[in-house]
């Protein structure tokens, strides 16, 4: 590579390689990573592996632990053998932390069993809250 830069067209990214020789090919580790593209430095879409990790890793680090679907679904098939009754005769109560990350499963417990009372808290409040009850 001279010092005028040339352009290279791959998978879609235009790039430009420079006289410092930062081809393709030269590029480090850590820009060879599934989620960054080794051209334009971007997160990638569509990594089929993300998934397939995240599972592993919870199933080595929390073997058996039920995902959100299967757990909501897992209380409902509980419950109603004892006569606990979606949008009928329950009320759930649920303490979350505050964090937005909670979302989704208030979301999925409410659309299962109707309204909900929903502590949220951080751990210093769980600290008072335990101490009162």
């Amino acid at each position: 590579m001279g010092s005028s830069p040339s352009r290279i067209r791959r998978s879609s990214h235009l790039i430009s390689i420079s006289r410092f020789n930062h081809s393709p090919g030269n590029l480090s580790n850590q820009y060879r990573s599934n989620t960054v593209c080794p051209y334009c430095y971007r997160l990638t879409r569509g990594n089929e592996n993300v998934d397939d990790a995240f599972q592993i890793t919870l199933q080595k680090l929390f073997p058996g632990a039920y995902g959100l679907e299967e757990f909501v679904f897992q209380t409902k098939q509980t419950l109603v053998p004892k006569g606990f009754y979606p949008h009928v005769n329950t009320l759930v109560c649920i303490g979350l932390c505050r964090d937005e990350i909670t979302s989704p499963f208030e979301e999925k417990i409410e659309a299962m069993w109707g309204c909900i009372y929903c502590h949220h808290f951080l751990v210093s409040s769980w600290n008072s809250l335990s101490r009162n009850v």
